[in-house]
């Protein structure tokens, strides 16, 4: 029975009538009604009846499609042997030099190995079976992109998202969240833990395939990006506000420290709190230069400012930024400007 109470304060659109009747039609079924109105005692009342059939013999074939009642079930994710993935053809190059590391976390393992034999062919594949094990597996190998599911226990995956966009260490790591769970509810809830893809399962490997190509080619972009500016003007670059305040964080420690020949690499990993073998990933990772040369850039933009004010002979100028040799100066000064010392200071006056 049904009656709509308080019927000026409510409007319905009549939508969910036009959606059962198609439901029941596509059963083969019937819907009908009975409804008395409202009267002086008598609210009035709607009653809906519905007619379905037994069994499957009034259906025909054309009336089933296929659908997947388990989303971790590896059969749902079978490929054709003919079919492959084409990347870019300038990509292609850069994935034969160098193999990107790439770090799956799922519990299912039939699943896992399934993406496994997928991807190893372009990839380094490192696999975890719940979010905890991510987390630990990412912070000890820091790899160039995730893969993680999302329904997991101890650790699921947005969780372990969110662990992974607020830590220095792993922040810069793209991560795509793979679901069976698709309402826009739950999709907000992956990207507003700092998720970069988020893809429904089963899922179509072309299309995670692509997915993790792109964030690791605009991964690569970006390296790029910071390695010119830093190059240029280390003290405003612009980044993403995390890992502007690491970098920004390293930069400042370099230049506090800048007149000590003796602050080397892990002197620098000791102040910011990371593991010389994480700190060079990272930095690796966010400008493409190893943690020396991150050093030695600081050092000699610093000294290039100081020749442009003045500040001092060649000799002065390199032990004010931690050169204790002003012959290796001008040789690593003639590197990274292509000029010597001498020639720059003469331009500059020029």
């Amino acid at each position: 029975m049904f009656y709509q109470a308080n019927n000026h304060a409510s409007i319905g659109t009549g939508l969910g009538l036009s959606f059962s009747k198609s439901i029941v039609e596509l059963h083969h079924g019937e819907i009908s009604f009975k409804s008395t109105p409202k009267a002086d005692n008598w609210p009035g009342s709607t009653c809906f009846t519905v007619r379905l059939k037994t069994g499957k013999a009034h259906f025909n074939d054309s009336d089933f499609i296929n659908d997947y009642h388990y989303y971790d079930d590896v059969v749902n994710y079978n490929v054709p042997q003919t079919m492959s993935v084409a990347l870019p053809n300038n990509e292609e190059t850069a994935h034969e030099e160098r193999k990107y590391n790439v770090l799956v976390v799922e519990d299912n393992d039939e699943v896992r190995a399934f993406i496994n034999s997928s991807l190893a062919q372009l990839y380094n594949i490192y696999q975890s079976v719940n979010g905890l094990k991510g987390f630990e597996s990412a912070i000890e190998i820091i790899p160039d992109i995730i893969i993680s599911d999302v329904m997991m226990p101890i650790m699921d995956g947005l969780e372990l998202c969110r662990k992974l966009k607020t830590d220095e260490r792993t922040s810069h790591i793209p991560v795509i969240l793979l679901t069976a769970r698709s309402a826009y509810i739950h999709q907000l809830n992956g990207f507003e833990n700092g998720a970069d893809a988020y893809i429904m399962k089963p899922f179509n490997l072309k299309i995670l395939e692509l997915n993790v190509h792109n964030l690791l080619n605009a991964r690569e972009t970006i390296k790029r990006k910071f390695a010119q500016v830093i190059s240029l003007e280390p003290s405003n670059m612009i980044v993403n506000s995390t890992e502007q305040k690491f970098l920004t964080k390293i930069i400042q420690l370099i230049e506090d420290h800048i007149a000590d020949a003796n602050f080397d690499v892990p002197t620098l990993a000791s102040a910011i709190g990371m593991s010389q073998p994480v700190l060079y990933k990272k930095l690796r990772a966010l400008t493409d230069l190893s943690v020396n040369d991150f050093i030695k850039s600081i050092r000699l933009k610093r000294a290039a400012q100081l020749l442009q004010q003045n500040a001092g002979n060649i000799s002065e100028v390199a032990y004010a930024v931690g050169f204790n040799d002003r012959k290796y100066f001008s040789i690593e000064f003639k590197k990274h400007f292509g000029k010597s010392p001498r020639d720059f200071m003469q331009e500059q006056k020029a």
